[in-house]
């Protein structure tokens, strides 16, 4: 009876365990929220096109904020569980087990209500046989169930909270001044619209060195940005 007891307990804990394999750390933020925020200047931005030959210019002015944001985040482990060999042997010994219990508890029925044990003690066989059957059934069962988990799970290694200072754009609007093309030593000058757009004609910027940049200043931001324009386009604009 000890012995059923102590496999009975084991069986119970789970002795199908897993082999695991760790596929790194990694961090997931589940929760942000921003708990200041102020003004820290502007800045410009540039977008351009090359269209019937004359160079399409965008810019924008961007505000830019500094804001702290409090994250709550988590240091998450991917653990990979791969069954140990033998994991089967367990299932299967329930199996057996399940099978002798059920072949005990259909014969119980049969067994005499009194008789004499080894040592000649009085005894019951039909109630030995149902406790024997509710042993082996037991233990079949649960170790039928005794199959190890196996995949790959995310486990939870660490978590907490962090204020995280950051510099954003926090609005834009488009930019409505003057705007300088440069190349070769040689500018150019445009007025944008109202929304922001001017149209470039650069045949005053033609000649010249052949590989020199084309770039487009905006005094106001500070802004200096060399184009990357393709052999193709420099063909349409005249400048090559």
């Amino acid at each position: 009876m000890k012995a059923a007891v102590s496999a009975l307990a084991c069986l119970a804990c789970g002795c199908a365990d897993t082999v695991k394999y760790s596929r790194g750390r990694y961090e997931r933020v589940y929760d942000r929220e921003v708990v200041s925020s102020r003004p820290a200047g502007e800045e410009g931005a540039l977008d351009y096109r090359v269209a019937n030959h004359r160079l399409l210019l965008q810019v924008s002015r961007h505000n830019l904020c500094e804001r702290e944001t409090r994250e709550s985040y988590q240091i998450v482990e991917r653990v990979d569980h791969s069954a140990q060999n033998g994991w089967w042997v367990v299932p299967l010994l329930g199996l057996i087990s399940t099978t002798a219990g059920a072949l005990v508890l259909e014969n119980a029925h049969s067994q005499p209500t009194q008789g004499l044990d080894s040592d000649g003690k009085p005894n019951n066989p039909r109630q030995d046989s149902y406790a024997i059957s509710g042993i082996l059934l037991s233990l079949g069962l649960l170790g039928m169930m005794d199959v190890p988990l196996v995949g790959v799970r995310d486990v939870v290694r660490e978590k907490g909270v962090r204020t995280v200072p950051e510099s954003v754009t926090c609005g834009s609007r488009a930019y409505v001044g003057p705007v300088t093309v440069i190349r070769a030593g040689r500018s150019t000058q445009a007025q944008t619209d109202q929304s922001g757009r001017a149209s470039v004609a650069m045949t005053a910027l033609a000649g010249g060195d052949s590989a020199a940049p084309v770039s487009v200043s905006v005094e106001e931001f500070n802004l200096l940005r060399t184009l990357q324009l393709t052999p193709d386009e420099l063909v349409e604009l005249g400048i090559d």
